[in-house]
C-alpha cells in the first residue's frame, strides 16, 4: 500500500490553472523540492486552497521536479477547479494519520516511543496521535519492536494481555506471547482403572496402554517434559521405557541387552501387598510440530515372565480388599519454549 510521506513546512502555489478532472498539477518553478521525494509506490497528501478558502485534499503519487501526479477528491473532499496562484500545502489530514497509525492493518516500521514530557512539550503530541484520551484505535497496529521506559513495559492493574487460540478452540488461529522457558501448553491424564500388564521373560515388554497419548508441539524448537505418576506393584527385576512414535528414547545406550532400559522399577521385600507410587520424568527434543505418539512400556530385565499391577497390589483384587490399597496414576505433558 506504500508509505504516506511527510515533510515540514512544504508549500507552494500553482503555476497554472487546473480543471476539476485534472490528474496532474505544476507548482511554482523550483518549489517542488519543498515536497517529499516519492519512490517505491509511496505517496503524500497535499491540500489545495483557493482565495475563497475552498480546499481539496489530493494524493500525490509521483513528483517529477515541479510536476505532481495526483488523485483527486481524497479524504472526504470534492474535486474542484483551481487557478494559477492558488496555494498547495502539506497539511495534517485525517487520511495521513490513518495511514501512519496503521488503522487498517498496515505495518509501522521502527520503534514506537513516547518521549518524556511528550504530552506537554512535543508537537505533534505523540500520545494524542496514537491514543487520545477516551478514543480507541481500531484495526491492527503492527510494530517490529516494542519498548518501554527503563526496558520495562507495564500493564496497568485491571488490564491483561490475551492471545487467540493456543489449541483451546478447534480451527482457531494460534497467537501467543512466547519467551524462553515458558510453558505454553499442558496436557494431563488421570488414570484410576485397575489393570494388569504381562511381559514375557528375557526382554518381553508390555505397553501400559492407559498412558497412551498424542501430543502436538507448537514450535519445533521446544522441549517436551513428560511426567508419569505410576502407582502399582510388581516383583523385582524390571525396567520401564518410553517410545516416541514407536521408537525407544532415553534408554541406556551402552548395552542392547534386554536389561538396558530407561528407569528401573522399585525393589522391596514385600512384592505382594504394598503398592508403590513412582514419579518418572523425561525431557524430549522432538524437533517437530506434527503430532507425536508417546507410549510407556513395562519390560522384564530377567529371564522370567512378570506382571505389573497398575493401581493395586499383587495380592489384591480389582474390587479392592481390606489392607490392600487401590490407588491412582496420572500423566502430564508440557511444552517448554527455548
Amino acid at each position: 500500500m506504500g508509505i504516506a510521506l511527510v515533510k515540514n513546512n512544504a508549500f507552494s502555489t500553482l503555476l497554472s490553472s487546473i480543471a476539476s478532472g485534472a490528474t496532474s498539477l505544476t507548482v511554482a518553478s523550483g518549489e517542488g523540492a519543498r515536497f517529499p521525494t516519492i519512490s517505491s509506490g509511496n505517496f503524500f497528501y497535499a491540500t489545495l486552497i483557493n482565495s475563497s478558502n475552498q480546499y481539496e485534499v489530493v494524493k500525490v503519487t509521483a513528483r517529477a521536479t515541479d510536476v505532481f501526479t495526483i488523485l483527486r477528491g481524497q479524504d472526504g473532499t470534492a474535486a474542484s477547479a483551481y487557478t494559477a496562484g492558488d496555494r498547495i500545502e502539506l497539511r495534517p489530514t485525517a487520511a495521513l494519520f490513518d495511514d501512519k497509525l496503521s488503522l487498517g492493518g498496515g505495518t509501522l516500521t521502527g520503534a514506537l516511543a513516547v518521549p518524556s514530557g511528550a504530552i506537554t512539550t512535543q508537537v505533534p503530541q505523540v500520545q494524542e496521535v496514537v491514543k487520545k484520551t477516551g478514543d480507541t484505535m481500531s484495526g491492527t497496529l503492527i510494530v517490529p519492536e516494542l519498548r518501554g521506559p527503563s526496558n520495562v513495559i507495564n500493564v496497568p492493574t485491571g488490564h491483561k494481555i490475551t492471545t487467540t487460540g493456543l489449541g483451546s478452540v478447534t480451527g482457531a488461529t494460534v497467537g501467543s506471547i512466547v519467551a524462553p522457558g515458558m510453558i505454553i501448553q499442558t496436557q494431563t491424564l488421570f488414570v484410576d482403572a485397575v489393570t494388569t500388564y504381562s511381559a514375557a521373560g528375557a526382554g518381553g515388554e508390555a505397553e501400559i496402554s492407559s498412558f497412551a497419548s498424542s501430543f502436538t508441539p507448537k514450535f519445533s524448537t521446544s522441549k517436551v517434559l513428560i511426567g508419569w505418576g505410576l502407582s502399582g506393584e510388581t516383583s523385582d527385576g524390571n525396567t520401564f521405557h518410553i517410545k516416541r512414535n514407536g521408537t525407544k528414547i532415553g534408554i541406556n545406550s551402552t548395552s542392547s541387552d534386554y536389561w538396558s532400559g530407561w528407569m528401573p522399577d522399585f525393589y522391596d521385600a514385600n512384592a505382594a501387598s504394598t503398592p508403590q507410587h513412582r514419579y518418572m520424568a523425561y525431557v524430549d527434543s522432538p524437533a517437530t510440530t506434527s503430532a507425536i505418539s508417546y507410549t510407556f512400556w513395562f519390560r522384564t530385565s530377567g529371564t522370567a515372565a512378570r506382571t505389573f499391577y497398575q493401581n493395586r497390589a499383587v495380592n489384591n483384587t480389582n474390587a479392592g480388599a481390606a489392607d490392600y490399597e487401590l490407588v491412582t496414576s496420572y500423566l502430564i505433558i508440557q511444552e517448554i519454549t527455548q
